[in-house]
């Protein structure tokens, strides 16, 4: 969708104060159809006073369960009577109604998250949210006053409190039908727009400059809610002069309190008046199935935006208006919508484009995202062990363009490791050794084409040393946890002379003094084994492989985790409720966390992954035509890669032929943002780094001819390219990283107290670049015995 292009009104209404007043038999005797709500919810926020009041009041008359939120219990008590009562003379045998207040701080951001999270739980048992009405907030009136946490007080009131929960309240509006949200708040046309400070620091707060900061950001926030959660109908409301008790509670000046009152009973009109307008515009919707709603001032709107419902900003009296140019420009947004992300702590897209949660969707036991080797291995290794109950599986993808095999999974030959590299009690040295074996057996056993072919560290003189650490490392590991019982070293290497090494491979350069000979190592056909791995899932109970499908929002529930996902070509996303969500599509494993992580009370920074591309290249030519083995040079610790790259070595494919790589090129986010960036354009742009290309073939050849000289630099053509998710920057000091398995609570999110171990469980892959493959069907025995073990 194209930010830049918002359709607009063409007919713009004056937003002055001088508004005719509205035509009130006509909203009434458009109200009188939808007289009946009961069973429906709605939550009103403000609602324990002035314009808040009017519309719970209104929405309790016809039926509706009432909850309302605020800081004044008392005035709730009376509200609430009230509405009682109403909803009895309406229906005088109706008993059903359910009528409750929720104490919260609206200007603390931690207190609004509490609130939001507890609400989001309550609605979710509640089979979801119809309405959501916010109104809290107050006039300007020129005293500067902070809240506890350090903000302009109306601005956390007004701003950054309707923002929190109208975030974290998108997935119960609507879990059937769709949702309504009111917001109703002031233009912002007294000055211009000052999105550099917007704490007014060095400024009144006045009523001035309060509304021409908020309702700037009130539209932007309409824009935006609407174009990222399409099945949710945000609304901006103007008030305008209406008369409430807002001066007489808010400490207002005498200009303020007094010339507003006046105002209001010349020209204004009653806050019951005011509070019918918000009643139809929040039912109309549904009446007219999504269509542009009431047109009390009968402006007419163009063919072109009869239909769209990314411009939803009403006046006061109820006609739709333009939005201003300052928050329909797509800069202005996206820097609003990022300062009210980073001060908030919430973060509302997980993609460019979600969804928000049906009622209806189908419970599993398991489910994994990610199409690679760890997420296609766990539902065969849960499926060996005999369940005590009744299991469902489903494996789907992550993100927009994230397909099959694509891009750690795109060869079809790959390295099976001998496990040489990494630090005793690491996970990937324990997971590689491991997966070595299995991998192994599961070829023989699958017939999958595979070849132990064996693999030499060459070294140069000045390397040696490093080689010869390299083999005491090796031989450390006898008493690895994976180590044979006999013994043996779980990683048997032989340390060799330069003249052996020729002897085994006559290409190498005279210059190579020594070599490190793993016979361990091998290689396999990796898409002959990814097949052998969906075979078996599809073949096994209740195991499902969903292609051609995108996971577009995970949401935690107090039972789990909801997984929404939109397959190709489908006009609405399914959604399933799985008790155990494996979180493995690789490159994208950390968008899902870093979505839900700042939602935690306290929030939690989101984490960072960097991208590495390495480029492959084919060979035909002299100079490795006798090659039977992998070679590998000594990495180039000088250059920081130790543990980035093993150095552009020489693999073999199945069929015998040459391809040497990969090398090493970080590449950086469009917007040069940090690893945990989620802007739009920021996410999955790796993607536009596949295409291979000859620009680093001169490089490649100078470093594989100091251990293979008579490679030619004309025999090498660009093969293909695969990403490595990485945990550390660039030229960061962070040494080894190993594989991160995180296990998370959908309890934590729910709750609201950060408490563990309540709820679904969630584990997350992350960072599983080499030895991925090789350990692949290791870290899918880890993490089945992780899943049966919580059974």
């Amino acid at each position: 969708m194209n930010l830049s292009s918002l359709p607009l009104i063409n007919k713009v209404p004056d937003l002055g104060l001088l508004h005719r007043r509205v035509p009130f038999d006509t909203i009434q005797k458009e109200n009188t159809v939808r007289n009946d709500l009961r069973g429906r919810n709605v939550l009103v926020t403000g609602g324990t006073s002035g314009i808040g009041a009017a519309i719970a009041l209104a929405f309790a008359k016809r039926g509706a369960n009432l909850h309302i939120a605020g800081r004044n219990a008392d005035a709730a008590s009376r509200i609430l009577a009230n509405a009682k009562s109403l909803c009895s003379e309406s229906w005088p045998e109706y008993t059903g109604q359910e009528l409750r207040f929720h104490s919260f701080d609206a200007s603390l951001i931690s207190d609004n998250k509490r609130y939001a999270n507890e609400m989001r739980l309550l609605f979710e048992e509640k089979g979801g949210l119809d309405f959501l009405v916010m109104t809290q907030g107050g006039i300007g009136n020129g005293e500067r006053k902070e809240t506890a946490e350090g903000h302009e007080w109306l601005l956390a009131l007004q701003d950054f409190s309707r923002y929190i929960i109208a975030a974290i309240l998108l997935p119960v509006l609507k879990m059937g039908r769709r949702g309504v949200v009111i917001d109703v708040l002031s233009a912002g046309v007294w000055n211009k727009f000052d999105d550099e400070n917007l704490e007014l620091v060095g400024k009144s707060p006045d009523f001035f400059h309060v509304a021409s900061r908020d309702g700037p950001i009130h539209d932007i926030m309409t824009l935006e809610f609407n174009q990222r959660c399409p099945e949710v109908i945000y609304n901006h409301l103007y008030p305008g002069p209406t008369q409430t008790d807002m001066t007489s509670t808010n400490n207002t000046g005498f200009i303020i309190k007094y010339g507003f009152a006046a105002t209001t009973r010349l020209i204004g009109q009653t806050a019951d008046q005011f509070a019918e307008i918000a009643f139809n515009v929040a039912t109309k919707w549904e009446q007219t199935s999504g269509q542009n709603p009431i047109d009390v001032n009968n402006i007419t709107l163009t063919p072109s935006t009869a239909n769209v419902e990314e411009c939803r900003t009403w006046g006061t009296t109820g006609e739709r208006v333009k939005v201003r140019d300052y928050p329909s420009r797509p800069d202005v947004r996206a820097k609003i919508w990022k300062w009210l992300e980073t001060e908030t702590g919430v973060v509302v897209a997980l993609m460019q484009y979600m969804f928000c949660v049906k009622r209806t969707y189908t419970e599993i036991g398991l489910g994994c995202t990610g199409f690679n080797g760890a997420s296609f291995n766990v539902l065969p290794s849960l499926s060996q062990h005999p369940p005590t109950t009744t299991m469902r599986g489903l494996i789907a993808g992550l993100g927009h363009g994230f397909k099959p095999r694509e891009p750690q999974f795109s060869v079809d030959h790959l390295v099976i490791g001998g496990g040489l590299y990494y630090p005793l009690g690491s996970l990937k040295s324990r997971l590689c050794i491991r997966g070595r074996t299995l991998m192994y057996d599961y070829c023989q056993k699958h017939s999958i084409p595979h070849k132990k072919l064996g693999k030499l560290v060459v070294a140069l003189p000045h390397q040696t040393k490093y080689i010869e650490k390299l083999h005491a490392h090796c031989q450390s590991l006898r008493h690895h946890p994976n180590g044979h019982a006999d013994g043996r070293p779980a990683v048997p290497t032989e340390l060799i002379s330069g003249d052996q090494a020729r002897e085994l491979e006559p290409d190498l350069s005279p210059q190579i003094a020594s070599a490190l000979w793993s016979r361990e190592t091998g290689i396999v056909d990796s898409h002959s084994f990814m097949d052998s791995l969906e075979s078996e899932i599809t073949s096994s109970e209740g195991g499902e492989v969903v292609l051609g499908t995108r996971v577009v929002r995970v949401d935690p529930t107090s039972e789990g985790w909801i997984v929404q996902m939109l397959t190709s070509g489908a006009a609405e996303p399914d959604v399933v409720l799985a008790k155990t969500l494996i979180n493995a599509s690789g490159l994208a494993s950390h968008q899902i966390l870093n979505h839900l992580l700042p939602q935690l009370n306290p929030p939690e920074p989101k984490i960072p992954i960097y991208y590495a591309r390495g480029s492959y290249a084919a060979y035909r030519g002299d100079g490795a035509k006798r090659v039977q083995r992998l070679i590998y040079p000594v990495a180039d610790e000088t250059k920081g890669y130790a543990f980035t790259s093993l150095g552009t070595h020489l693999t073999l494919d199945m069929e015998g032929n040459v391809k040497f790589g990969p090398d090493v090129e970080w590449i950086e986010p469009p917007s040069a943002g940090k690893g945990d960036s989620d802007r739009p354009e920021d996410i999955d742009y790796w993607s536009k780094h596949l295409v291979p290309s000859d620009a680093r073939i001169s490089q490649m050849h100078e470093s594989i001819t100091t251990y293979l000289p008579n490679v030619a630099l004309e025999g090498l053509r660009p093969d293909y390219v695969g990403i490595r998710p990485k945990l550390s920057a660039p030229g960061g000091k962070g040494g080894f990283n190993d594989f991160v398995v995180r296990s998370d609570w959908s309890g934590r999110w729910t709750r609201g107290d950060g408490r563990d171990r309540e709820g679904g469980r969630m584990i997350t892959l992350m960072g599983i670049e080499s030895p991925g493959l090789t350990s692949s069907l290791a870290i899918a025995e880890m993490v089945a015995e992780e899943v049966l073990a919580s059974q």
